[in-house]
């Protein structure tokens, strides 16, 4: 915001100022904080779902996996999710990542 018509008796400095808004509208959150698996389980389901909503209007989430200490198509399937998240608080929407058994 800049400061316009200043009395010339009144200093203001600075003149400008920076204000971050921050959209929390939507707040997202997954089940668990981590999630672990064996490579015998051929599978492991994550879940998110919104934590706050403040319109009550679905909104559209996606999910992308990424390599960590599990490399994709050697470990498991690497994709891209995405679904509409209804506006209804804690229920969670689920992608199931295929889990590779090399054997090794």
């Amino acid at each position: 915001f800049a400061v316009g018509d200043v009395s010339p008796q009144v200093r203001i400095n600075p003149a400008t100022t920076t204000i971050k808004i921050i959209d929390d509208d939507y707040v997202i959150g997954f089940e668990h904080d981590a999630y672990s698996v064996s490579e015998e389980d051929g599978s492991v389901q994550v879940c998110a779902g919104l934590i706050r909503d403040t319109f009550k209007k679905p909104i559209h989430l996606t999910l992308t996996t990424v390599d960590g200490s599990a490399t994709g198509t050697t470990d498991y399937t690497s994709m891209t999710w995405s679904q509409e998240i209804n506006s209804t608080l804690g229920i969670p929407s689920c992608m199931v990542i295929p889990v590779i058994n090399d054997e090794t």
